[in-house]
């Protein structure tokens, strides 16, 4: 796969992913998220609030979890320790 084809496939920008390669420490969060996404690579962050994390996921509509999936971050009311979307 090429660069363009990539960048296509993740909807960035062709400089995004040479970024990415060089290591530029200042790359968006979500764009690395979009490229690592569309050549089926995850990342699993670990910590004291996962367990609760993850209780309180699996009790969120499609929408709700497809916010959570899309890494925006909320403000709002606490949940078993972790934040809910406001």
């Amino acid at each position: 796969m090429t660069q363009i084809q990539l960048a296509d496939l993740a909807g960035v920008g062709k400089s995004t992913l040479y970024d990415i390669e060089k290591g530029k420490a200042t790359v968006q969060i979500d764009s690395l998220f979009a490229v690592l996404t569309a050549m089926n690579i995850s990342i699993q962050f670990s910590g004291p609030l996962n367990a609760a994390f993850e209780r309180w996921f699996v009790t969120q509509t499609s929408d709700q979890r497809r916010t959570v999936s899309n890494r925006q971050i909320y403000t709002g009311d606490s949940v078993s320790g972790c934040t809910s979307p406001a």
